[in-house]
């Protein structure tokens, strides 16, 4: 089995948006996971989501999602 090159919000980030009280901020996701020890890569990538609110563990996986797409956006071909 390979495994992925960033984090999925599956099982990866479960135990780093365990017991969080939403809406919870971007920096206080960041330091819920590092209080729950989150290892470099999931740090990483909460560092690169919108800093801004979020209501429930579906929206900050969107922020994510939008993390890893706002990463890729400028790579290859020229951006308009």
């Amino acid at each position: 089995m390979a495994a992925k090159n960033s984090p999925g919000p599956s099982s990866t980030w479960g135990p780093y948006l365990k017991d969080i009280e939403f809406p919870i901020s971007k920096q206080d996701l960041l330091r819920n996971a590092q209080d729950h020890h989150a290892p470099p890569e999931v740090m990483s990538v909460l560092q690169h989501i919108p800093d801004r609110e979020y209501g429930d563990p579906v929206d900050v996986a969107k922020g994510i999602g939008r993390s890893d797409v706002n990463e890729t956006r400028g790579r290859g071909k020229g951006s308009p």
